[in-house]
């Protein structure tokens, strides 16, 4: 008999295409945020980084406002996510405050009600 794997996981995760910056002591990384949950990210960028590095992350999400910035450290590199020229990370947030986390869960409110209303690539007819 073999086990199931069990999902550790606490939040959803939402799909999302964010541009972001994460900022550690020693560098500034470029990146694109491509799932948020409230506990952390995917954070996806062409420059390697290292297994418990702690920085800042700057997220551009609402155009007309500051990015949402957040503490966080690098817990894991995805290898199944990666591309030929990009290295894929998992982040958890670190010492969120209560703005931050209002921050977050605003980012996930946002996220799901834009992906909801995104306009749909038109079907292709049948013949």
């Amino acid at each position: 008999m073999t086990e199931e794997p069990k999902n550790s996981r606490y939040s959803r995760r939402v799909d999302v295409h964010y541009h972001a910056v994460f900022k550690t002591p020693s560098d500034t990384i470029e990146g694109t945020v491509t799932q948020i949950s409230e506990g952390g990210v995917l954070f996806v960028s062409h420059k390697p980084v290292d297994i418990n590095t702690k920085g800042v992350f700057a997220l551009r999400v609402f155009s007309n406002e500051a990015d949402v910035v957040v503490e966080g450290e690098i817990i894991y590199r995805l290898k199944e996510r990666e591309g030929r020229d990009t290295l894929a990370y998992g982040a958890r947030f670190v010492a969120l405050d209560a703005r931050q986390k209002e921050d977050i869960a605003r980012v996930l409110r946002y996220s799901a009600v834009r992906e909801r209303y995104a306009p749909k690539p038109p079907n292709p007819k049948a013949d």
